[in-house]
């Protein structure tokens, strides 16, 4: 079954790509990985544990999410 809600982590990434006036596919170029593999980290489908510290450096968030802290 699909998730149908992203984690907090990626509703925190998707805050970010709006701050950042960014869409999740030019995010997912700038990492070069497909689109669809950075939906699956966001709705939790995929730890992406290799991405995460990419995304939050790229988008500037909290470190603490590296964690799991800053929710």
């Amino acid at each position: 079954m699909r998730s149908s809600k992203p984690t907090p982590f990626g509703r925190a990434v998707k805050k970010a790509l709006l701050d950042a006036e960014m869409n999740q596919e030019q995010l997912a170029e700038a990492l070069g990985m497909r689109s669809n593999l950075l939906c699956d980290i966001l709705y939790g489908r995929k730890a992406g544990h290799k991405y995460k510290a990419a995304i939050v450096q790229l988008l500037r968030m909290d470190p603490r999410w590296l964690d799991g802290d800053a929710a």
